[in-house]
């Protein structure tokens, strides 16, 4: 016997809408966020972007798994938007995390080969013990570094693996990392 399905919270919202004497047309306002006529809630959104993000899932298996647990019908290209959505809300994090990583006397870089759509790319790092900032990138040299947009303003102690590519940039003292150090 299969178990039940959960079942999804429906919620509808109708506007009010009111002829005045005044001759002007009053529309009530939806509660914020509320923008599309269907549209799905903040929980589903971070479900699924932490079954994508968090669980590496591909777009097929979480198709699968909205319509398998939930019964929702979720198209890849809604999932994308979903992702995206989140990522866009992300970027003033991000955006804060790269400007406190620039500013910082000693941070670590690092880059290390990862497939994007069995593609390989390159996930480049920077980060100390309170901030870390990942960038994927086609490229693992200078360019990448450059679109990351650290290493460029970057004026503390850069602790790298000395491959040559951070030696291009020359407002930073480079050090080279050789692994955990011991507390001093």
């Amino acid at each position: 016997m299969m178990p039940e399905k959960i079942k999804t919270e429906t919620i509808e919202y109708q506007a009010e809408i009111i002829h005045c004497e005044c001759g002007r047309i009053h529309i009530t306002e939806f509660p914020p966020g509320v923008n599309a006529k269907v549209q799905y809630g903040s929980r589903i959104k971070g479900f699924v972007s932490y079954l994508k993000c968090h669980g590496f899932m591909s777009y097929i298996r979480i198709e699968e798994l909205m319509k398998d647990v939930f019964d929702q019908k979720m198209s890849q290209g809604t999932l994308v938007n979903m992702i995206n959505e989140c990522a866009s809300r992300l970027k003033p994090s991000v955006d804060r995390i790269k400007e406190t990583l620039k500013n910082e006397s000693i941070v670590h870089f690092d880059e290390t080969g990862i497939r994007i759509e069995a593609v390989l790319h390159w996930l480049h790092s920077a980060g100390n013990e309170n901030y870390t900032c990942y960038f994927p990138h086609k490229k693992r040299g200078k360019k990448a570094m450059d679109a990351m947009g650290i290493l460029p303003n970057f004026s503390g102690i850069a602790v790298h693996d000395h491959w040559d590519s951070y030696y291009q940039f020359i407002k930073c003292v480079h050090s080279v990392g050789s692994g955990p150090q011991p507390n001093m």
